[in-house]
């Protein structure tokens, strides 16, 4: 009955009825909140889905028809992993925690290169195994239950190292101290995973206290504040050194804990660990933000002691370091993403492809290290020293002084690439002179500077411009303020397809959708819009008329560096250029074109070219609204709203046999 309907205004009131006269009472809160979030159709968006996908069992349907629909979905490698996952999961749900293992105790330095290669290189060094029964002799369930225990203690050793304060150098004394901030779920699974920080501590340190701390922690008992600790079994390697670990368990808030350990003048932990906190998830100041007060207080400390995040996503890390920046951190360590990922993933529900590409929450992916930020230090972005990007540094010298002497590498295609923007989402690419991979996405989640690419084996990361170089030439974009103002003569003998004259005011929450048309969504084509932007922070759409799933359309933006941006969807992910600083209270000209004939995208900012993108593919948008004053027009529900005015909103169709003037 209520299928196909607005859910939150139209059908879940309905719901409600039908509930209160069965059950003679409303819904209890957690009850609710799962009937507000029902799951969406991943095709047409309907509420509810009552079909799963038949590989990973996650995704939701609302018909067969959907559901044979979506084959891009079924044999992806998001939607194997996702599966996998829920196989994990239900059999530690059935045994009670992970597969159980063992990892043998070292005494020496953890080496460089485990933190370079990651679980590959760490599975060796400590000859993981599970009764008697080499790692990688196990089955894949097995080894990802494993994997995804040990990540957590191994994300928090990374980011120390990348500190340049290993957990060896940190445990020069008898006794380690960790906190273990906003502790819950997964943080709490298989507490004895945590034993690994005892493994890896010098030879002097023989006891390891971890207090996990935070409202969610579960434990029976009334009061504010409710504590439990309790002495863990430990492996005969540890039992032999006489080292042990200790767990002590607090409910209470976070905040609360912190002023009881300064009232009671205990001493600093060694290093403090949050676990997907999500400290920008609500903005600061909010009745739901409860970081921002922990952070605060322990940033007043300034007590020298370093803050490791891990987050399942790049632009929750991203965000973590803003809010940590503005409570009084400082960087030790900038957003990177990890070598000891956990396997088990979901999906994304949430977040767009511009915030997350990969459309997956994947447990410990990302990672940053902060510490107290002294009174006298500046708070400004080059003050900040990162332990890092110094590396990063030293490693481009060297990479710099190679390429002076080894002529025994050709340069591919010419100059060095500099600028993300130099490559085009979906071109071969060649990595560090030595491997292949295919380019997925530019300036994404909290890396503003890099381009991502997908490996081989389906993993990504992000690179710098000059780690990588072109398998085939390509034509570069062109950023020249000189370029050949753009030429309509030919277009405009004919009417225009779509002509929307405004003008159209927006204040950052309001938006007009225009019906699909097929006028707004030729093959090839010039997109030309005035625009005036007022202000606004992040990702900013004057004009969007794009879908997902596949990614479709066309879309301008004022980015997240206050830049003008014209996107195209290629049926696979978002190619684009970017343009010029917005020039705010400014009337601007944006024009966007696609070149089907020559396979040319361009972008023009006040009659001047700012760059192309040859090569590329267009797949128009076939059902969705042409919107104007915000984004993400495949959604009822709009983001990315647009400050200030729009007007003259034109469309032309570029024919098969007419090309583009020059610089079009």
């Amino acid at each position: 009955q209520v299928s196909g309907l607005p859910w939150l205004s139209e059908a879940l009131p309905q719901i409600g009825e039908v509930w209160m006269k069965s059950r003679g009472a409303p819904p209890q809160p957690w009850e609710l909140e799962q009937l507000v979030h029902m799951p969406r159709c991943r095709v047409c968006k309907k509420v509810p889905a009552t079909l799963v996908c038949k590989r990973s069992k996650y995704a939701g349907y609302c018909s067969e028809a959907c559901r044979d629909k979506d084959t891009e979905h079924i044999n992806s490698w998001q939607c194997g992993q996702v599966g996998a996952t829920a196989l994990v999961a239900a059999y530690m749900h059935k045994a009670g925690g992970c597969v159980p293992y063992t990892t043998r105790v070292s005494e020496e330095a953890i080496p460089d290169s485990l933190f370079d290669c990651g679980w590959q290189d760490f599975v060796k060094f400590a000859a993981l195994a599970t009764d008697q029964t080499d790692f990688l002799k196990l089955p894949s369930l097995a080894q990802q239950s494993i994997i995804d225990a040990l990540s957590f203690p191994l994300i928090a050793m990374e980011g120390l190292y990348h500190a340049s304060r290993p957990i060896e150098r940190l445990s020069r004394r008898q006794n380690l101290k960790v906190h273990v901030l906003g502790a819950y779920g997964s943080t709490l699974a298989d507490p004895g995973k945590y034993e690994e920080w005892l493994h890896r501590v010098g030879s002097q340190c023989a006891h390891l206290d971890v207090h996990f701390v935070g409202p969610e922690v579960l434990l029976s008992g009334d009061g504010d504040h409710v504590e439990s600790s309790v002495k863990m079994p430990v492996s005969d390697s540890c039992k032999s050194r006489d080292r042990t670990l200790t767990l002590h368990f607090h409910r209470c808030k976070i905040a609360d804990f912190i002023d009881e350990e300064i009232s009671a003048s205990s001493s600093p932990p060694a290093f403090r660990v949050a676990y997907s906190p999500a400290f920008g998830k609500v903005p600061a100041g909010h009745p739901e933000d409860s970081w921002s007060d922990v952070l605060e207080r322990l940033a007043k400390l300034q007590d020298a002691v370093p803050l490791i995040v891990s987050e399942r996503t790049n632009e929750d890390i991203y965000q973590d370091r803003l809010r940590a920046r503005a409570c009084g951190f400082k960087t030790l360590v900038k957003p990177m993403n990890s070598k000891f990922p956990s396997p088990l993933v979901l999906y994304d529900e949430v977040r767009p492809p511009e915030e997350n590409p990969l459309g997956l929450l994947i447990w410990n992916m990302a990672l940053a290290v902060f510490e107290a930020r002294s009174i006298e230090e500046p708070e400004s972005e080059d003050s900040e020293s990162d332990a890092g990007e110094e590396e990063e540094t030293d490693e481009a010298r060297k990479e710099k002084d190679d390429e002076k002497t080894d002529d025994k590498v050709n340069n591919v295609t010419g100059p060095t690439p500099t600028v993300p923007e130099d490559f085009v989402v979906g071109e071969q690419v060649l990595v560090q002179r030595c491997q292949s991979a295919t380019v997925s996405g530019l300036r994404t989640g909290g890396y503003p500077e890099s381009v991502e690419v997908r490996h081989g084996d389906g993993s990504r990361r992000h690179y710098l411009p000059g780690e990588l170089e072109h398998l085939r030439p390509m034509k570069a974009a062109s950023t020249s303020s000189t370029s050949t103002p753009i030429k309509f003569e030919a277009l405009t003998q004919t009417p225009p397809l779509l002509s929307l004259k405004g003008p159209y005011s927006f204040d950052g929450q309001t938006f007009q959708d225009e019906p699909y048309c097929a006028e707004a969504n030729p093959e090839s084509f010039i997109v030309s819009l005035s625009v005036r932007c007022t202000g606004g922070k992040g990702f900013r759409s004057p004009l969007t008329c794009r879908d997902e799933k596949p990614s479709s359309g066309y879309l301008f933006y004022a980015d997240n560096d206050d830049r003008w941006a014209f996107w195209i969807g290629d049926g696979v992910y978002w190619t684009g250029v970017r343009g010029p600083k917005v020039s705010l209270d400014k009337w601007t000209l944006l024009q966007g074109a696609f070149n089907a004939s020559t396979k040319e995208a361009s972008f023009h900012v006040d009659g001047l070219c700012v760059g192309t993108r040859a090569g590329a593919d267009f797949v128009a948008n076939r059902q969705r609204p042409l919107r104007i004053g915000a984004g993400r027009s495949e959604e009822p529900v709009a983001r990315y709203f647009f400050h200030g005015d729009v007007r003259d909103v034109i469309i032309h169709e570029i024919v098969k046999d007419q090309d583009l003037p020059e610089n079009a």
